[in-house]
């Protein structure tokens, strides 16, 4: 039931795989929501393939990512999107510092995962 209110809250993510948090390699907690959303995925093998990073701030506590990655396998045009959903928990030290980010949600997209048969 905790999945159907994630996909009544936020729709788009009826469109991905969730990515469990805990299979995530790096920090998942800093200052810059795309650095942090890169990093994640780094870890994972995709550094080196070319990319595409979209930031969008929803509400002004949240942060939501998209890395789009063209496929470099041989004869392969498959696109896999990442959606990385950050929150804000505060600031660093001082109160003019920017705002510290937390990964809450995170998954993953092929693009012929959703293209018909």
């Amino acid at each position: 039931m905790a999945i159907e209110a994630d996909i009544a809250a936020n729709p788009e993510r009826a469109k991905y795989k969730k990515i469990p948090l805990e299979s995530i390699k790096s920090a998942l907690q800093g200052s810059d929501p795309a650095s942090l959303a890169m990093e994640a995925f780094d870890t994972n093998g995709i550094e080196g393939k070319p990319r595409k990073v979209e930031v969008a701030y929803p509400q002004p506590n949240q942060a939501l990512v998209t890395i789009t990655q063209n496929d470099l396998v041989k004869n392969s045009r498959d696109t896999v999107r990442y959606r990385v959903e950050l929150s804000t928990f505060g600031r660093t030290i001082l109160a003019t510092s920017p705002p510290m980010w937390q990964i809450v949600w995170v998954g993953k997209r092929n693009s012929n995962e959703n293209s018909a048969e």
